[in-house]
């Protein structure tokens, strides 16, 4: 009998935890595994969000304060200033405080050996309530055709005068030797002035008796006296004349740095020159000429 029981119980398959326990237990069973496959769904959703939320610095992960603005290049654009100033690095056309008015500026062209050749002049006002120095090398043109296209740029060599007290004109001065343009496809000019504030303006000196005439090369040349009018010997002198039409717009210009050596007060000296050149321009052309000489500084 003992050996039939063990048998019977023997043959009956073994049933599983669930299957062994009753209704309630398998819902509490089921309705658990759910719940952890929801928070599984959950907890990858969300990691996949979080991976595309930008990176915060490390300094606004510690402290929680917001990122400063960053900007990014774009082609074809400059990088925008942030707000309240200007960006380092930012070009300025002037250094002074301001108050610097361009009169007027102007490029004469002509044809010269296989090349065009062109002028640039410049009239600006020390409109500042100080004196200012002008920076030729720092002073920027823009010869621009008839398109607007540009054909050349540089810097000026002279700003005649290169100290100017205020209310008082200079002018910027350069030639340029060869274009690779017609002279009739030179259209205009931008400039872009640099100047420094200065203690004091140059002490211009006397000159008199300009007379000009035609040159060889079709150009105006020019002579006239410079005197001496201060107190200290000049070691080296710089002269200029300037030549306007009809209209008091400037068509020409010439300079010398040669002929005033070591002039002492109150002496004279005669100068002469057709540098750099000028457009072939007739002596009638000329309404008027003004003759600019002052000491040159280091």
């Amino acid at each position: 009998m003992a050996a039939r029981i063990r048998r019977s119980v023997s043959d009956v398959p073994a049933r599983t935890g669930a299957e062994a326990a009753g209704p309630d237990t398998r819902g509490t069973l089921a309705r658990a595994a759910l719940t952890v496959s929801l928070l599984i769904i959950t907890s990858v959703l969300l990691l996949g969000h979080a991976g595309d939320r930008p990176p915060r610095d490390a300094a606004s992960a510690t402290s929680g304060a917001p990122t400063a603005p960053t900007f990014s290049r774009q082609p074809g654009r400059s990088d925008p200033a942030p707000a309240g100033g200007a960006s380092p690095g930012d070009a300025r056309p002037s250094t002074s405080p301001g108050g610097l008015t361009i009169v007027s500026s102007t490029v004469k062209s002509w044809p010269g050996p296989g090349v065009t050749r062109a002028q640039v002049l410049v009239k600006l006002r020390n409109d500042a309530p100080i004196a200012l120095r002008f920076v030729p090398s720092g002073s920027r043109y823009r010869i621009l055709d008839s398109k607007r296209r540009e054909v050349a740029s540089g810097v000026f060599t002279y700003a005649v005068p290169d100290r100017v007290a205020p209310g008082g004109y200079t002018y910027l001065l350069e030639t340029v030797s060869a274009l690779l343009v017609q002279p009739g496809e030179v259209g205009s000019v931008e400039v872009t002035p640099l100047t420094r504030v200065t203690e004091q303006a140059d002490s211009v000196l006397t000159v008199a008796e300009v007379s000009w005439r035609r040159g060889a090369g079709g150009g105006l040349e020019a002579t006239g006296i410079v005197t001496n009018n201060t107190s200290v010997t000049v070691g080296t002198g710089f002269v200029s004349v300037l030549f306007f039409d009809g209209h008091d717009a400037l068509i020409g210009a010439v300079y010398d740095l040669t002929d005033i050596q070591n002039l002492a007060p109150g002496r004279s000296t005669r100068f002469a020159t057709a540098y750099p050149g000028t457009a072939p321009l007739t002596p009638g052309s000329v309404a008027r000429a003004e003759g600019i000489a002052f000491a040159l500084q280091d």
